[in-house]
């Protein structure tokens, strides 16, 4: 993966398959701390010590369709190679969060790539999952939560609906320029 809006992807998918009703994406671009780290929690199925132990091995996946998961794999990669790294909490019945941190300077950390579009992409179709985001950059915030967007458009969000979609990423790419102003992450 070459940017990290696809580790995103990947991370929300995870939760989506793992019966998530509430996702919470956080973004802290802290270029003046010299870090970058993605939050993703979930209350979704959750897993055991044994099985967040062996979550970024290749080949291991809880999934039935395929017998290897590359996603955690390639993101621990990602991180490890930035001076970052990347946390695992969960407990079976409780969901769980993923923190990952990189290097904000380091040469070799992906770009942050089209969020929005992650965002979208991972939760399309789904009818029952309240979403939340928040993105940070120096001392500007964005937040988002598909409950309060709903309340803004008048009408219950739903990620089923193309036009709700188009409507939430809009907001999502308007928003994320105004807080970086013109600066690429």
């Amino acid at each position: 993966m070459q940017e990290l809006s696809l580790h995103i992807l990947d991370l929300l998918q995870n939760s989506v398959e793992a019966g998530a009703k509430k996702i919470t994406l956080v973004v802290k671009d802290a270029p003046e701390e010299d870090e970058l780290s993605i939050v993703v929690t979930d209350n979704g199925c959750g897993m055991t010590a044994e099985q967040c132990a062996k979550a970024t091995s290749p080949f291991c996946t809880v999934r039935k369709t395929r017998r290897v998961g590359l996603g955690l794999a390639f993101l621990e990669m990602a991180a490890t190679l930035c001076g970052g790294q990347l946390r695992i909490q969960s407990s079976p019945g409780y969901g769980t969060e993923v923190v990952v941190t990189f290097s904000h300077s380091h040469p070799d950390r992906q770009p942050m790539g089209d969020i929005a579009g992650a965002i979208v992409s991972a939760l399309m179709g789904e009818t029952e999952v309240t979403f939340e985001y928040l993105h940070i950059y120096k001392n500007r915030k964005m937040k988002i939560s598909s409950l309060k967007f709903g309340e803004f458009l008048g009408i219950p969000f739903r990620f089923d609906r193309p036009e709700h979609l188009s409507l939430l990423e809009k907001n999502i790419r308007e928003q994320l320029q105004t807080i970086y102003g013109g600066e690429s992450s």
